[in-house]
């Protein structure tokens, strides 16, 4: 029985790989396919970065150009909101007022001869309740006080009678569409410093006429 031997003579850095692609060829192509798109990466980024960067620079040079316009539509709008306010308080106003006409007029027909009116003055409303940071166009409340002062002087034996009959006339349902409120305030009846007149002895008085509220709505 012959016994075959096998003798390998090829060294180990003659074997040959057993596919198509060597080692030492495949590495350097990818080395170089991963630079080139590594360096097409970069390529679009710069290009997208120039795209936005042209955007940006056009967005401002536009906004440099609108801004005189907006800022021109910004004032026109202070503007009208202001004279939109004028109008409204204007309106409110007209809306509020109060018929002091009628009510004066008709007044002399209850004052008695022994009366002489010395002054009649539209007192001013009271402040509001909490102090204003800044000045207004209008009222800064909705409803608003009123009233009127009559102040006088009077004589004879019916002098304080007089005044009596005046303030009930006042506080009849004829001046109820002004007049929430009628009343002589206290020690308001005195006698007047001045010397006597034509031996005469007068006295002062007022009436406060406490209106009906103005609303401002």
């Amino acid at each position: 029985m012959t016994q075959k031997l096998h003798l390998n003579l090829i060294n180990e850095n003659e074997i040959l790989s057993s596919g198509p692609v060597r080692m030492h060829v495949l590495i350097p192509v990818l080395m170089i396919a991963l630079t080139i798109g590594v360096g097409l990466w970069w390529f679009f980024l710069y290009l997208n970065y120039s795209f936005v960067k042209g955007m940006n620079t056009q967005k401002i040079e536009i906004n440099k150009q609108l801004q005189p316009g907006y800022q021109a539509v910004q004032e026109l709008n202070k503007q009208e909101k202001k004279l939109q306010s004028l109008i409204n308080q204007l309106q409110s106003y007209k809306q509020s007022k109060l018929g002091y006409g009628e009510v004066f007029n008709s007044i002399p027909q209850h004052v008695m001869p022994n009366i002489q009116f010395t002054k009649l003055e539209l007192l001013p409303p009271p402040p509001p309740l909490f102090a204003k940071d800044k000045e207004v166009d209008g009222p800064t409340n909705t409803v608003e006080q009123t009233a009127f002062l009559i102040t006088g002087r009077t004589t004879g034996a019916n002098a304080v009678d007089s005044v009596e009959k005046l303030l009930v006339a006042l506080q009849g349902d004829a001046y109820t569409n002004l007049i929430r409120r009628a009343h002589i305030p206290l020690n308001a009846i005195r006698p007047e410093n001045n010397p006597r007149s034509e031996n005469k002895e007068f006295l002062r008085f007022e009436i406060k006429c406490e209106c009906q509220f103005r609303r401002f709505e």
